[in-house]
């Protein structure tokens, strides 16, 4: 075992298993640029990797990802933080398009919450093991942006444009049972189980024959995936221009006075 030490991304490799976990705990890993960067940093080093077969996407902590770290983003300069946010929706992107494009299958592990752009990184993934105490969340409405990190793409060709629809207007939240039963999920189990049952899949798939995978991922990506970049370049404009937005400021001020938003945009 070989072990990586990044700041906020943590990095461990098991035989052809690789482990990518986001290291925010304090914070229910809710994602910064920095931690984001990171992130696209550790795919393409494990996608570099030939003895890597599978990748593990979690959290550390009691969740997986509570989407962005909208304390850190505040901090920013009022005439900054749209540029900001431009700049973690393309690196969010950049790591959705790396996790398909990475001819690797890649579980994402996921517990306590998922939102916003930890969320749809998850949903990008191959597959996708929740615990049964794991809570679902576009949230993206609720602080006057759009999903990120592929989030609409991906939900209309799992569930379909009427709840995909559903999911990203109303930002509300769904239960793992809620998930599965949707088609978002792999797999649902007891939280105590959730690391093992993770870990089997991941060697399950180590052990299947790596040639067939890749071109598996491959004509995945050609067929369903096609238009993603362009739907990435779309995305990062549109929430470029959310951002400016009085509505987008009102969201984040509600979200950490813990009130509900009053959005003001016709």
């Amino acid at each position: 075992m070989r072990t990586v030490e990044f700041t906020k991304v943590k990095y461990k490799k098991s035989g052809c298993v690789a482990e990518i976990t986001l290291d925010n705990p304090k914070r229910l890993n809710s994602v910064d640029l920095a931690m984001l960067q990171e992130l696209r940093s550790m795919l393409s080093a494990c996608e570099e990797d030939k003895e890597v077969k599978v990748i593990v996407l979690s959290g550390e902590g009691n969740s997986f990802c509570a989407g962005a770290d909208l304390q850190s983003i505040m901090e920013a300069g009022p005439d900054d933080i749209p540029f900001l946010i431009k700049n973690m929706a393309r690196v969010a992107g950049d790591a959705a398009i790396k996790i398909r494009h990475i001819e690797k299958p890649v579980i994402a592990s996921l517990k306590g919450v998922a939102a916003g752009a930890g969320l749809n990184l998850a949903l990008v993934s191959d597959f996708r093991i929740a615990a049964d105490n794991c809570r679902f969340i576009q949230a993206f409405v609720n602080v006057g942006l759009i999903p990120d990190a592929g989030g609409t793409f991906i939900l209309n060709r799992l569930i379909g444009v009427g709840k995909a629809t559903e999911l990203i207007m109303t930002g509300r939240t769904i239960t793992s049972e809620e998930a599965r039963a949707m088609g978002l999920l792999t797999k649902v189990v007891p939280l105590d189980d959730l690391e093992h049952e993770t870990l089997k899949l991941a060697e399950d798939l180590a052990k299947a024959p790596g040639e067939a995978i890749r071109r598996m991922k491959t004509l995945m990506n050609r067929y369903v995936f096609s238009d993603f970049e362009t739907y990435v370049e779309n995305e990062v404009e549109y929430q470029f221009e959310c951002a400016k937005t009085q509505d987008f400021l009102e969201g984040v001020n509600a979200f950490l006075e813990k009130r509900k938003p009053r959005f003001v945009s016709k």
